[in-house]
């Protein structure tokens, strides 16, 4: 196949091209399984906290069957202390996951400045013209891979510690599903 005649790009300008839309699409798989991750997270979380009622609830039902009395208000029982530490864990996943993107459930219209608009925006404008990369674009996708690291460094530490110390929690109350996941990561360099 012959390149077309009217395209003026060498070889090295449509690797550099596509050196480019790689990097872009690099980093926005990772902040798609970053995401992703989030929303597991916090569907384990909520089944956690499911399976902690239900068995708070069993207990509370065996103690007054055996004539005991009602320990918490109008014959539920309190919540147990994981569920305090879910909703901490839960409003941790929130922040990150806002700033990484705009959930479709977010109302009105929103300046779009979060991890993905921006990943979005650097592979909009270098996939816009058949030309290598410019300057500005290569900056621009620089800036994105600055933001990724910045961004992983926070998500893989929330979940070394924070998500880490509710999965022991989650055990000690024999309600174990949070599997440990490896830390995300960038593929490429953080210079263009």
């Amino acid at each position: 196949m012959l390149p077309d005649p009217r395209a003026k790009n060498t070889d090295a300008d449509w690797q550099s091209r596509w050196a480019a839309i790689q990097r872009g699409g690099e980093f926005q798989e990772v902040v798609v399984t970053a995401i992703e991750r989030i929303a597991r997270t916090r569907t384990d979380v909520d089944a956690v906290v499911a399976k902690a009622r239900q068995a708070a609830q069993a207990a509370e039902d065996e103690r007054r069957a055996k004539g005991g009395k009602a320990e918490g208000s109008g014959g539920k029982p309190a919540d147990p202390p994981i569920v305090a530490a879910a909703d901490k864990l839960k409003q941790g996943l929130t922040a990150l996951e806002k700033r990484l993107w705009l959930s479709p459930d977010a109302k009105g219209l929103q300046d779009d400045t979060t991890l993905l608009g921006q990943v979005v925006y650097v592979e909009q404008a270098v996939g816009s013209s058949m030309s290598p990369p410019t300057a500005g674009q290569l900056n621009y996708l620089r800036q994105a891979s600055e933001a990724v690291d910045r961004f992983l460094v926070d998500f893989n530490r929330f979940y070394a510690e924070d998500v880490a110390a509710f999965r022991k929690q989650a055990e000690g109350a024999k309600t174990e599903l949070l599997p440990e996941l490896p830390p995300l990561q960038s593929k490429s360099p953080a210079r263009p």
